[in-house]
């Protein structure tokens, strides 16, 4: 979801004061125009508390088969096709996941940060397999899928 693909933000709210004995269905629906600020909005949590949601971003090249990310984003799902060269000079270190999805070619070089942490040990990229690396605090974990 993009910020351009939310227009309005429902709340369900018991059209009682008190919230006792309400049934599911005897809900007031309010419309509220989110209020965007970087890539959060205004939401709900399971309590019906008002909270701020944050956006992931999402980025797809499925026709490239290089790919260089000079800055990878904290809070950013990154879809990629068949690569034979993938690298990432650095990468967010703040508190919202990166994650990178791809296809290795026929021949595969993978090139990360030498800031990273692994969680078990530095992943070792194979021909003709579709990974998934995620990287939270400078902390990566990659592993095959599929």
């Amino acid at each position: 979801m993009t910020d351009t693909q939310v227009s309005q933000l429902v709340i369900n709210r018991p059209n009682k004061t008190q919230f006792e004995d309400v049934a599911p269905n005897k809900y007031e629906v309010w419309a509220v125009d989110p209020e965007f600020v970087g890539n959060k909005f205004l939401g709900t949590d399971d309590g019906g508390d008002i909270i701020e949601k944050t956006l992931r971003n999402t980025v797809t090249d499925t026709t490239s088969s290089t790919i260089t990310l000079d800055n990878a984003v904290a809070g950013t799902d990154y879809h990629y096709g068949t690569l034979t060269s993938l690298t990432v000079t650095a990468n967010d270190t703040s508190d919202n996941e990166i994650t990178i999805y791809f296809t290795a070619g026929s021949t595969i070089t993978v090139t990360l940060p030498n800031t990273l942490q692994y969680i078990g040990s530095a992943p070792v990229f194979e021909a003709n397999t579709t990974y998934a690396i995620s990287i939270l605090n400078n902390i990566c974990i990659a592993g095959a899928v599929g």
